[in-house]
């Protein structure tokens, strides 16, 4: 059985591997100089686990006998930047805190937030984390988004539709389980204020009533966290929302957390709403992360059970040709949607200018795909 991993899919699987037993496996060297230095990057950054990249660089210094310097370099200093970035974050939310808990609005920071806030890993620094998502009851959301424009930070609301669409001008979809991002010129993450936990099954799954009666407040503040069941459903939905693709810090964060919560609990709930698979596609993956590498690496990969996990980690070419189709799709569904993105694409259609942007943007994020 072959999985067809390239060399730099099979080095990031490896650092994943090492960050968990702690140990390199015996033919790590072999592993590793075989690698395309800007692959290698591309696939730890789409899976979110540049920062961790680093950690285990400075961790396992033999890794650095058999990498380019510049690599090295560079990847130790996106966790440092990470180290930092963390700091930051942990000071935005204090901020925030006491902001909401002056005007009374109690509070739930989910994913990368709440990371922050009651850490997942020994070092909080190997876990990147985009923007802070914060839940709020309906009630209350339009004055948590007051609270932090108080503050400084403005809401980045489209434009006003001229009819009741469900697409703005730029042919994107608005959300529904969230309010515009929200930025200020001293926060390093974006904001975005939700009212449901998330879209289709993850609010069936979770509905906020039922979050709110069992969150977990950390310390003294208004802030709170979910409690580990509750976390462990939304990592797991929230992976089946993103198409059910790998992204190993999904992976890593589900080592950790599984020791914290009753897995029996989080596979009945999340069986309810189908998603038994993929909760086992979880078990499986960790099981096999947490396990020593005892046998030449690309055997250990091949192993029948994780096969079909693997072989999706490492389809970067099947992603990119989906990733036009789903392109064309949303887009002509766009046009079809909104009379807006219609006068827009017919103010512009005639630019070269416009379609060299769109060429360039598109095509820089296809080639990034993992």
């Amino acid at each position: 059985m072959q999985t067809n991993l390239s060399p730099s899919h099979r080095a990031v699987l490896s650092i994943a591997n090492i960050q968990l037993t702690n140990a390199l496996p015996e033919d790590f060297a072999e592993i590793f100089t075989a690698v395309n230095p800007e692959d290698f990057v591309r696939i730890a950054q789409g899976n979110h686990i540049h920062a961790l990249t680093g950690r285990v660089l400075l961790r396992h210094p033999e890794l650095q006998n058999v990498l380019p310097r510049d690599l090295i370099l560079y990847l130790v200093e996106m966790y440092r930047a990470n180290q930092d970035r963390l700091q930051h974050s942990q000071r935005q939310l204090k901020q925030i805190g006491e902001a909401f808990a002056d005007e009374g609005i109690p509070a739930i920071v989910m994913k990368g937030g709440g990371d922050v806030l009651d850490p997942l890993h020994d070092d909080p620094a190997i876990r990147f984390s985009g923007d802070l998502d914060i839940l709020v009851q309906e009630q209350r959301a339009d004055r948590a988004e007051e609270v932090l424009v108080k503050l400084g930070a403005q809401s980045l609301r489209q434009p006003a539709s001229s009819s009741n669409e469900t697409v703005s001008w730029r042919g994107e979809k608005y959300a529904e389980h969230h309010l515009p991002k929200i930025v200020h010129a001293d926060w390093l993450l974006p904001v975005e204020i939700h009212i449901l936990s998330g879209r289709g099954p993850i609010d069936r799954l979770l509905p906020v009533p039922d979050l709110f009666a069992r969150k977990v407040a950390m310390g003294d503040r208004v802030l709170s966290v979910m409690n580990p069941e509750d976390r462990s459903c939304h990592l797991i939905a929230h992976a089946n929302h993103h198409r059910g693709g790998v992204d190993l810090r999904a992976w890593i964060d589900w080592s950790a957390l599984r020791e914290r919560c009753n897995r029996d609990v989080v596979g009945k709930r999340l069986a309810q709403e189908g998603l038994e698979k993929i909760f086992m596609a979880f078990e499986t993956m960790a099981d096999f992360l947490e396990t020593p590498v005892s046998v030449p690496n690309g055997a250990f990969w091949n192993n029948a059970e994780i096969w079909p996990l693997v072989r999706n980690f490492a389809d970067t070419k099947s992603r990119r040709q989906f990733y036009i189709y789903n392109l064309v799709k949303s887009k002509l569904g766009a046009v079809l949607k909104s009379r807006d993105y219609r006068n827009y694409v017919l103010e512009n259609m005639m630019k070269l200018d416009w379609w060299k942007q769109v060429w360039i943007t598109h095509k820089t994020k296809r080639r990034n795909l993992r």
